[in-house]
Formats: structure tokens, sequence, C-alpha cells
């Protein structure tokens, strides 16, 4: 996978990605959930491409989520993977009752096949063995330094030392200002949803983010045209995700 120049790649900040995603549900009928759908199996794909099964050891991976849309798109890459007998633990950061409903039902889908649920941090998955921790905790919205369980597993790459991939943007890092909280992970790749983030071209951000890859969102071709005049739109022509 040759990353892709960047150059005519537009850098968007949350509110603008906001925006695309209602006009896509308004205009096109694609909800975020649609979207959050192509995201988690492209997640699931590009984990496969970085690890294949014939290189994982234990066939283990931990999957760490919190509450939001982030964690509907890395429990369906979850799902993807147990398809390929991979052995899938979800830790959460707070109770069904404090998720949105999307994300519940990822949670219901993996429980009925069996796989380990977990709210908070039981002493025990510590000293469990696996090949790759998901980064899904903390998404777009942060607004400050994590705190509650977001915090605590943020620390978890570095008692369980496996390569760490983040679904959207890595946990700890301001997608706009680019500011790095006191807490962060730092993953080996980091797989951005429909446009990179604004911080992503900042030099002193980049460099936190790994290898970085862009997945495909479904954003319609004539809307990627209308706001990003020059964008080459059909860079997913051949892939649900490049590297940039």
């Amino acid at each position: 996978m040759t990353p892709n120049s960047t150059m005519s790649i537009p850098f968007i900040d949350r509110t603008q990605m906001d925006s695309i995603y209602q006009i896509m549900n308004d205009q096109y009928s694609i909800s975020p959930l649609q979207s959050m759908e192509t995201a988690g199996k492209a997640f699931a794909s590009l984990i496969l491409k970085l690890f294949p099964l014939s290189r994982l050891k234990y066939k283990k991976m931990l999957v760490l989520t919190g509450t939001g849309g982030n964690g509907t798109g890395i429990l369906i890459a979850a799902q993807q993977l147990l398809k390929r007998d991979i052995e899938i633990t979800v830790l959460t950061t707070r109770e069904p009752r404090e998720l949105n409903s999307e994300t519940v039902l990822q949670l219901e889908k993996l429980g009925a096949r069996h796989c380990r649920v977990i709210q908070g941090m039981p002493e025990f998955v510590m000293y469990e063995h696996f090949d790759l921790i998901l980064d899904g905790i903390l998404g777009c919205n942060i607004s400050g330094e994590p705190y509650g369980w977001a915090k605590t597993f943020i620390t978890i790459p570095q008692l369980i030392k496996v390569p760490v991939c983040s679904f959207d943007i890595p946990s700890g890092i301001d997608p706009d200002r680019g500011v790095i909280y006191n807490r962060f992970i730092e993953p080996y790749a980091t797989m951005t949803l429909g446009l990179p983030k604004t911080a992503f071209a900042l030099p002193s951000t980049r460099n936190h983010l790994g290898r970085l890859f862009l997945a495909n969102i479904e954003i319609p071709v004539p809307l990627i045209s209308q706001l990003f005049p020059g964008y080459d739109s059909n860079c997913f022509s051949h892939s649900d995700f490049i590297e940039i």
C-alpha cells in the first residue's frame, strides 16, 4: 500500500464533518449508521491487511470503546473480525444504559456470539495474551483531558505491550487544534473516516498518528465535488481505504 499524496485531500474540522454527515442523511438518505458500517468493515479489512492471521500468535484482540459514534464503528469491525475466528474481548467505559442505542445494539450482537463484553477494566484482563489493541475510546468530540475509565483505558497499551490501531483518531488527541492531552494513545496505525482531520496537517500531530489511512464512508461524489472542487473523489474505486 503506497501512501497517496495528501496535496489534493482536504483537511476538515469536526463542524464540517458533522455537516457532511447531516447532508448525507438529509439529501442522500445515507444514515450515519450506514457510514459507520462501511467504515467498520474497512477497519476490519485494514487490520487483517496489516496483521494477517498467519502472523497472529494468539488470534485475540482487545477492543476499547467509549460512548461516541466511534464505539459503534469499532464494534462493527469487531464483528467482522469474529467471522475470521479471532477472539474478541470488549472493554467499555460505560454501562449499556449510558451508551447510545446503536452502540448498545452492536454490543448485543457481539454478546450473542459469545464475545466477552466488560464494563470497566477487571484485573484479569491485564494478564491475558492479546495480539492487538483496537482503540475506539474517544472520538472527535473530545473536549478536555480524558477522565474516568477513558483515562484508565488509555494506559492499557503501556501494560499490554502490543500494537494499537485507532479508529478515526487516536484517543486523547483533539482533531481540530491538535492538542495532545497528558493521556493519549500513540498507535501503530490510524484509520480516519471520510476526510482527514484539520489537526492531521500539523507535523506535531501527524507524528503521533502512526501510519495514516483514510476510510470510505460513502460520501456521494456530487457532494464531494461540490464542497471540495479538485479533490479526486474516486480514490476509493479499488479499495475501501487508502494510505495517505
